[in-house]
């Protein structure tokens, strides 16, 4: 964790900016790396009515059934079908993605469509199911705002800026700590910076890297 003595938040073409050379309180910089949380994988069988499983189980059988496993759907959450981001997910992974009726891109599975939120809300069901096999789930928060409520339970004031790594996005989320209430200045992401971009990225060296040494 990483401190600054930075405070006022400003905008700059259209991006939230901390000013340096306000000297009135700490910002404290938190960084939640989310690489080893729940598996966020949907799948529906086949030969088994539809049967939809969710997380590792649905991890363990994708080999198998890739068409019908869906993953890192949260970064098409908003996303136009003709997007050139859209387009190119489109040609990283086993699954469909379609074209929605409002031009949106949704996912289909066994001839049935379903939207990025939907498959979202399919992963959150089952977490908190499996949660309340052993505790009272009272609410489902995100990582950021989990984060920033840890850090202040002892009644820390100030700045905050939270960055949030995960599997398919980079989350940064900027609050305020006073009286042990938390307000959100300002809040952005890159739908598509995590985990698997990595991983796509360290795949494509080593096949430039094959095909370069077996031209040898």
């Amino acid at each position: 964790m990483q401190r600054h003595h930075w405070s006022s938040l400003q905008w700059s073409d259209g991006h939230p900016w901390l000013d340096p050379s306000a000297q009135d309180m700490w910002v404290m910089m938190l960084l939640v790396l989310t690489w080893v949380t729940t598996n966020s994988c949907v799948s529906v069988m086949d030969g088994k009515q539809g049967e939809l499983i969710v997380g590792t189980p649905a991890k363990r059988q994708a080999v198998t059934n890739p068409t019908n496993t869906l993953f890192g759907t949260k970064r098409l959450i908003g996303r136009c079908f003709d997007d050139a981001q859209t387009q190119k997910e489109m040609k990283m992974v086993p699954f469909k993605i379609v074209r929605a009726p409002n031009g949106d891109a949704w996912l289909e599975v066994n001839g049935k469509t379903y939207s990025p939120s939907q498959i979202g809300a399919f992963v959150l069901t089952k977490m908190k199911e499996t949660a309340e096999a052993y505790l009272d789930v009272e609410r489902i928060i995100n990582e950021p705002t989990a984060a920033a409520l840890s850090y202040g339970m002892n009644n820390k004031k100030g700045v905050i800026a939270v960055f949030d790594l995960g599997g398919g996005t980079f989350d940064v989320s900027i609050l305020e700590i006073s009286n042990s209430v938390f307000e959100i200045k300002a809040t952005n992401v890159d739908t598509f910076l995590g985990r698997e971009d990595f991983g796509n990225a360290l795949l494509e060296y080593l096949m430039s890297e094959f095909k370069r040494t077996d031209k040898h």
